[in-house]
């Protein structure tokens, strides 16, 4: 009776337990639900980013512009790429103007506007708008992962504004992908660098963090990591858009300004000896109080008497080009905004960099601002070395993959037009085992309005 029992038992077990082909059968539908389930998690995920990167926009974009309206100033919105892949945008305001230095004071012994010889190296000068962060207002931030282009009009890039000692230049985007090998140049023939127009990402977070200046001395006990820094590059340089006091108009052309964002260090500030305690922007509760400080104090060098070549010096080192306390931010009024992964993807490199989070190599590797070579396939590199330099043809590709050509390097060419209709933009797929894949934008452009500040999309 009891084996009967037990053996009922073991049956009844038997029936419960799954067989070899219904756990197959199980885990098979595991599995396609989750090939169906996941694609469109991560689409719902990317469409909500996305969202959250074009409100963010335009939330930014419409502070800057109540700060003109409202606060009786001119404004702006600054975009800043950090080295953890962040993108911050800065509301701030008109402070005042800089008489500023057009070669790094480091390089030249000083700064002297009132010098008797105007073509002298040291004498050599800018008026600059100077921009400072409002407390008020709150600085954004784009989700992870995405990045933003500003459009950078035909003849804006770096360009030369004289011909004293040589030429000079406004010093916007003076980097290697933009054709400068950082000493001043002159005029003339069309340059197919600064006489096009170009996306430019922000060049913001690529400089020596320990020092004051390019070429200055690191703090007590440091070692520059930046051993072969080109000093007379501008070692920090973005785009902002710009807005008119009391109109709130959309402010287009004219000089870069200059905007204060200290490096969030006490290391490499001018010593006690030479400067007050005051003047060290990592200090500072109020930027624009600060920034007005510094424009409108005669001596800055702790001695009572105003001596130019020793005060203005300080005053272009706190605030000035050659300062790593601020950025030179030129004003564009189209912006771009895209995934980092397809940026990187289109142009044909395999990633990002891990130091900088970005195309870029940290200014270590270079001693100036350069994208990272290592990153891109041989192919992408034996196309770009046709446009002068590797820097500049991917410099070209950015350009060219933003505003809409994302099949350039299927084809090989920057003459891309598959099929055939005069226009590198927008392909449409052409047939057959040689054809070519259609133009893809996956880059979202806004426009925007001169009058309101509205954002358009530009559609494609």
């Amino acid at each position: 009776m009891r084996n009967r029992h037990v053996h009922a038992k073991a049956v009844h077990a038997a029936h419960r337990a799954f067989t070899l082909i219904e756990l197959i059968i199980v885990v098979t539908l595991i599995i396609v639900v989750l090939g169906i389930a996941v694609p469109a998690f991560n689409g719902m995920v990317n469409a909500s980013e996305r969202s959250l990167a074009e409100n963010t926009l335009r939330v930014g974009v419409a502070v800057a512009r109540d700060l003109a309206v409202l606060n009786g100033e001119d404004s702006g919105l600054l975009f800043v790429r950090e080295t953890n892949g962040r993108t911050r945008m800065i509301p701030v305001v008109k402070v005042g103007t800089l008489t500023d230095a057009g070669n790094n004071p480091f390089v030249v012994g000083g700064f002297d506007p009132q010098s008797p010889n105007p073509a002298s190296a040291n004498a050599i000068s800018f008026e600059r708008d100077i921009y400072a962060p409002v407390d008020f207002a709150s600085t954004l931030q784009l989700p992870r992962g995405w990045g933003v282009a500003g459009y950078a009009e035909p003849g804006t890039i770096d360009r030369v504004v004289g011909n004293p000692a040589g030429g000079i230049t406004e010093g916007w985007y003076d980097s290697a992908p933009y054709g400068d090998d950082g000493m001043n140049i002159t005029g003339g023939a069309f340059d197919p660098v600064r006489d096009a127009g170009h996306w430019v990402l922000p060049e913001s977070d690529y400089f020596e963090k320990f020092t004051q200046s390019p070429a200055a001395s690191p703090a007590d006990g440091f070692t520059s990591e930046v051993s072969n820094a080109d000093a007379n590059r501008t070692p920090r340089q973005s785009f902002m858009l710009r807005f008119e006091s009391g109109t709130g108009l959309l402010l287009r052309g004219g000089r870069p300004a200059l905007v204060l964002d200290p490096r969030p260090t006490s290391l490499g500030r001018l010593a006690a000896s030479e400067a007050p305690r005051w003047t060290r922007a990592n200090r500072i509760e109020d930027a624009v109080d600060w920034s007005n400080r510094v424009l409108t104090t005669l001596s800055l060098d702790l001695s009572p008497a105003y001596v130019p070549i020793a005060d203005e010096s300080i005053r272009v080192t706190l605030i000035g080009n050659y300062s790593n306390d601020t950025v030179l931010a030129g004003a564009v009024s189209r912006l771009a905004i895209f995934e980092d992964r397809d940026l990187a993807a289109g142009i044909g490199a395999s990633g990002l960099n891990g130091e900088t989070n970005s195309l870029y190599d940290p200014i270590s590797e270079n001693g100036y601002i350069a994208f990272d070579e290592d990153l891109f396939s041989s192919d992408a590199t034996s196309l770009y070395t046709g446009q002068g330099t590797v820097q500049q043809g991917i410099a070209l590709g950015i350009s060219r993959w933003i505003q809409g050509d994302t099949n350039f390097l299927e084809l090989g060419s920057f003459q891309s037009d598959a099929d055939e209709d005069g226009s590198v933009y927008g392909d449409a797929e052409v047939p057959g085992a040689s054809g070519a894949a259609a133009d893809e934008p996956l880059a979202r452009i806004y426009f925007i309005h001169p009058g309101t500040g509205d954002l358009t999309e530009v559609a494609r």
